[in-house]
């Protein structure tokens, strides 16, 4: 008896067994139904069978017990058509190095782990939560699935991509969890590999060729659909072309409208400007003034730090961990991201990070440490021009500062005169629930920067809003040829007005809010092993893994079943929910059932046992269970994400 084969649960579906054997090799005891070959026929007699066996196995095995026991078995005898195995009343499956062995427990008991071994499918699910608990693997009946799918093509001499029949009679694919691995997907077009950069991400992490897109639905160029809970990372809180937005747009380029103006005076300028002060700041008590830059939230943030470093005379500003404000130089000394600092291939200075709100634990008053280092004159910590945060960390993973580390974080910088910069460019406009994320907490900040969703359709577009007095620039001492992107301006008016003027909209956003966030902490609470918490608020709202590896295969199974949802979090650790604000309810519970069909398929036993069931009675493995057995077996203690994290089952 060779290694290939190793202890074997032969278990066939749906077809009762006539007579059965235990077998004692050099590898262990297992069972054989001699009734059944490995292509699910019907031996005619015991000889036929035992040949099998040998052939198979090797001729060192031995029969150590049958069903219905006999000492003189008569080879040439014809099997019973009628005769039905004697079961035995409990079995035993042990996993050394790897390998499964199923053996009789004479008294019905045993230590470990001990199932029911009808020759069932039962049996198989058994034995295969066997070995996923045996090898470590996390509890992860995904990963256990991914090793059939990946080895069900060679051990069975086909591809694994065949189609194939699932135990419903259906034809299916055989990676049923499309557990793909990072970066698997390819530009479809050579145009693109050809002659796009290497730098490109969201075409990596959905690859697909986009075609149209309205509402909360993008469609590739073959027609298929996609919910999006992506919004162009947060750049369409108003969704794809809305149309009451596009209409406005149409009219003003029909016009001939001005298209470009560096800073002309326009009347699309003043349109805005007027919508701005109107509807969003007097009715927050807010005197700023309005600062058109270059159109990314990048070139608001320098911007920013700029005039805080000209009014004050400091060069030092202070930021938080995880705190994300863009990837140009400026914006990068004040981000956490290693890998997008690393990026810049200079040393980043004039910055210095300290612990936002609960980054050293619940119990620890990060304010208070900010306030000891700006005391002490030993402390290192240059005085600074201004604290820059962001109110929901967006891309350090939904962290949310408590309104009390706000006002107290406030009332420092008022005590100081340390301008406080919030930078609002993906929490902003409506995005957390208010039109800016600062207002539950009743700050009133010297400098705030908005981008993103700013036009209300999608266009390049931002703008510094600055306390009055804090105006100090010179005559273009900051600018750029594209900060007056007209038509932005008549979009962005459109969207205040539409959407801004009463409380109607906001109103709104509060109770889909609080059914997302529902419908979230359900999810968590179905999957406690898998999934820690809700983080986040409004439309910028997430659940955090416990696996980052696994938060990364659920956006790809969801993009497999139609969704577009993206990760964050120090190591991408947080699936993030960040759909249009105008995403309909219906349109949210596609979108959140798609998920939760995925955190299913994934975290589920249930769902393991479907998709084994459904692999082996693939194509592939004509409907073999010993044979997908004898896969997982085979190659579970090879699997990569085999570690000691996690639980099991």
């Amino acid at each position: 008896m060779t290694d290939k084969a190793a202890p074997i649960v032969n278990l066939q579906q749906d077809q009762p067994a006539a007579f059965a054997h235990v077998y004692e090799g050099p590898s262990g005891t297992w069972i054989v139904q001699d009734d059944m070959d490995s292509r699910g026929g019907m031996f005619t007699n015991r000889k036929a069978a035992m040949k099998f066996v040998d052939g198979e196995f090797g001729p060192e095995t031995k029969i150590i017990s049958s069903a219905p026991a006999t000492d003189a078995i008569d080879t040439d005898s014809p099997i019973p058509s009628n005769q039905q195995i004697v079961p035995h009343t409990r079995h035993r499956y042990e996993v050394h190095d790897g390998q499964v062995t199923w053996s009789k427990i004479a008294d019905g008991s045993a230590q470990g782990d001990v199932f029911d071994g009808e020759i069932s499918s039962k049996g198989w699910d058994e034995a295969a939560h066997a070995v996923a608990d045996a090898a470590n693997m996390e509890g992860s009946w995904a990963a256990a699935a991914k090793l059939l799918i990946e080895q069900s093509g060679q051990d069975a001499g086909k591809s694994s991509k065949t189609k194939s029949k699932g135990s419903n009679g259906k034809d299916q694919k055989d990676n049923t969890f499309s557990l793909a691995s990072e970066g698997e997907g390819q530009p479809q077009n050579e145009v693109f590999e050809h002659l796009e950069s290497n730098v490109q991400s969201y075409a990596r992490a959905f690859p697909r060729i986009f075609n149209k897109a309205v509402g909360t639905t993008i469609w590739d160029k073959d027609g298929r659909p996609y919910i999006d809970f992506l919004a162009g990372a947060g750049s369409l809180n108003f969704g794809h072309n809305n149309p009451a937005i596009k209409s406005s747009l149409i009219e003003y380029m029909q016009s001939d409208g001005i298209t470009h103006g560096l800073d002309f005076h326009t009347v699309a300028k003043e349109k805005f400007l007027t919508a701005m002060d109107e509807i969003i700041l007097k009715p927050r008590g807010l005197d700023y003034v309005i600062q058109f830059t270059g159109p990314t939230g990048t070139n608001a943030v320098e911007a920013a730090l700029k005039i805080a470093r000209k009014v004050t005379g400091n060069t030092n500003i202070i930021s938080f961990t995880n705190g994300f404000h863009g990837v140009s130089m400026g914006a990068l000394s004040i981000t956490g991201n290693e890998t997008l600092r690393a990026a810049a291939g200079v040393p980043l200075g004039g910055a210095t990070s300290m612990p936002y709100d609960r980054y050293m634990g619940e119990d620890v008053d990060t304010i208070s440490y900010l306030e000891r280092v700006l005391d002490d004159p030993s402390s290192g910590i240059d005085a600074p021009a201004a604290i820059i945060l962001e109110i929901i960390q967006g891309e350090g993973g939904l962290n949310m500062a408590r309104v009390e580390w706000l006002q107290s974080l406030q009332a420092l910088c008022n005590k100081r005169e340390i301008p406080l910069i919030v930078d609002d460019i993906q929490a902003g406009c409506g995005r957390s629930g208010t039109f800016f994320s600062f207002e539950e907490a009743g700050l009133k900040p010297d400098i705030v920067t908005l981008s993103k969703s700013l036009s209300g359709y999608g266009l390049p577009f931002s703008v510094v809003l600055i306390r009055r007095d804090l105006d100090q620039w010179s005559p273009g001492e900051h600018n750029g040829t594209f900060r007056g992107n007209n038509p932005a301006f008549i979009t962005s008016a459109r969207m205040l007005e539409l959407y801004w003027k009463d409380g109607k909209f906001e109103n709104e956003l509060k109770k889909k809010s609080a059914h997302l966030r529902k419908r979230l902490l359900a999810m968590v609470e179905q999957h406690p092993d898998d999934l820690i918490d809700v983080k986040g608020r409004g439309f910028m709202i997430g659940v955090r893994c416990v696996d980052p590896d696994q938060a990364a295969k659920v956006t790809r199974n969801a993009f497999t079943e139609g969704l577009i949802i993206e990760r964050c979090g120090p190591r991408d650790e947080v699936v993030k929910c960040m759909m249009p604000l105008t995403t309909t309810m219906e349109e949210m519970d596609q979108g959140l059932d798609i998920l939760e069909r995925v955190f299913e398929g994934m975290f589920s036993r249930e769902a393991w046992d479907k998709n084994v069931h459904d692999i082996s009675d693939s194509e592939s493995l004509s409907g073999c269970w010993e044979v997908a057995a004898q896969l997982l077996i085979t190659h579970a203690d090879q699997t990569p994400e085999s570690g000691t994290k996690g639980k099991t089952g």
